[in-house]
């Protein structure tokens, strides 16, 4: 993304900026087909996030929602990739949050021990990407047989889009996001939204790139079809 937004953002526009700087998302004129139905003007590719200083970035936005949405946390419960970020979190802004992860596979005895963190009922937050609801479905087990007490989770991007039922070849009602928390019975919130990167390019915008207002009149478009 040229023409970058100098002015200091909230943390979720902090990500969504690195995140369009870097390619973790990426926007098309001519789209990106994401289902057999959708053609959507921009990808999201958590990955490209997590290194260093995207882990920050990601960081400083788990820590606002956590700020925000969570009373008391003991235990970020995250996928191995998002590591790093949780690191951060955890001693960021005077926390003192632990974090596990589930790697069966390892013969790292501290990568083992990282699930002991769960005991106790410990209270947990799930952090995910989300780009489908199993992951967070089997992380509730986890942190149940485990001994932890799972009280909600944090998501990398909510595209904020009705999900798709490929088997019917329709449009659901709910999105991945509340799928989930009518599945789970606990709150889910993003650290960045498709609300976010609008509000990043209508700054963009405002600064005169044409061709981010072409992006932005896409992505408005597509809310209105496919939005929950």
């Amino acid at each position: 993304m040229e023409n970058d937004i100098e002015q200091k953002l909230s943390p979720a526009g902090e990500l969504i900026r690195y995140a369009l700087k870097t390619g973790a998302i990426q926007l098309s004129l001519s789209g990106f087909r994401v289902n057999n139905e959708r053609l959507s003007p921009y990808l999201f590719k958590p990955e490209l996030l997590y290194n260093g200083e995207g882990a920050n970035f990601l960081a400083d936005a788990y820590v606002s929602v956590i700020v925000k949405r969570f009373a008391d946390v003991d235990v970020l419960y995250g996928a191995m990739a998002s590591i790093v970020a949780m690191r951060a979190v955890s001693v960021e802004g005077g926390f003192n949050i632990g974090y596990a992860f589930n790697n069966s596979k390892t013969e790292n005895n501290d990568d083992r021990g990282s699930l002991r963190q769960l005991k106790d009922k410990r209270v947990v937050i799930i952090i995910d990407d989300v780009d489908v609801s199993e992951s967070c479905i089997e992380a509730v087990g986890v942190i149940h047989a485990n001994g932890g007490k799972p009280i909600g989770g944090i998501i990398t991007f909510d595209q904020m889009e009705r999900g798709y039922d490929y088997l019917k070849k329709a449009d659901r009602s709910l999105s991945v996001v509340q799928e989930l928390e009518k599945i789970l019975k606990v709150p889910f919130f993003a650290a960045a939204t498709l609300t976010d990167l609008i509000i990043v390019l209508e700054t963009a915008n405002k600064i005169g790139d044409d061709q981010i207002g072409v992006f932005l009149a896409m992505i408005i478009d597509y809310q209105r079809k496919y939005g929950v």
